[in-house]
């Protein structure tokens, strides 16, 4: 019998700290996954269509999912690259419906950052179709709104770094945004989606550890 306990208690442990730190996990995977990705994509930019492989500069995540490459060869980084990007939809979902949860008094706000967040990452979830702009399109706003709540949330904390950085986050994300619909920019947009998704993926991960000790404080 202790033995059985000591083994259930085991399994709650890992089961607690894979729910806890999902978002980090998740994070992680999809860089590892896109850094692999990318060694398999034949090739082609909107800057040159005969450049050999993933250029850094100039191409876009979204062309990791492309049923062929820019080049017009058969993409054989797609079915990794989705894999990834539904993992970190899934595991962003969960932060922010865990954030909204503890920051969040229950309520209107709460309901409706909770139905954005979610109709966020379904409706993005679909970007690597051939839909994939329209996609952007619809679910940004209800991305921005989720991300806007997170900033409500910090509010009353003492999280002063987060509360900053996310604005960083949100201008970037909204830069880019902006320089893929409107093409203005377009030159330096691979880079700066690039940089938009490291700087927002590092304060995901610091987010996820301050949020797992304010969960613990809450109960």
């Amino acid at each position: 019998m202790k033995e059985e306990n000591t083994e259930h208690s085991k399994t709650i442990r890992v089961d607690g700290f894979l729910w806890n730190y999902l978002p980090a996990i998740g994070i992680i995977t999809f860089v590892i996954l896109f850094i692999a990705a990318s060694t398999v994509y034949p090739g082609g930019t909107l800057f040159n269509l005969d450049y050999v492989g993933y250029d850094w500069f100039h191409n876009y995540w979204c062309d990791l999912m492309a049923s062929t490459s820019l080049s017009g060869a058969e993409n054989h980084s797609r079915t990794m690259a989705i894999f990834a990007w539904v993992i970190l939809c899934i595991c962003i979902l969960q932060l922010l419906l865990r954030s909204f949860s503890t920051m969040i008094a229950p309520g209107g706000i709460r309901n409706i950052l909770n139905l954005s967040s979610i109709l966020a990452m379904v409706i993005g979830l679909f970007a690597f179709t051939e839909h994939h702009d329209i996609i952007v399109a619809v679910c940004f706003p209800f991305g921005a709104l989720a991300a806007f709540g997170l900033s409500y949330g910090l509010t009353n904390s003492d999280l002063s770094i987060y509360k900053g950085a996310i604005w960083i986050c949100i201008v970037m994300l909204a830069i880019s945004f902006f320089m893929y619909f409107t093409n203005i920019g377009l030159y330096w947009l691979g880079v700066t989606q690039k940089l938009t998704l490291a700087l927002v993926f590092i304060w995901l991960i610091g987010f996820n550890y301050e949020l797992i000790k304010m969960e613990s404080y809450k109960a």
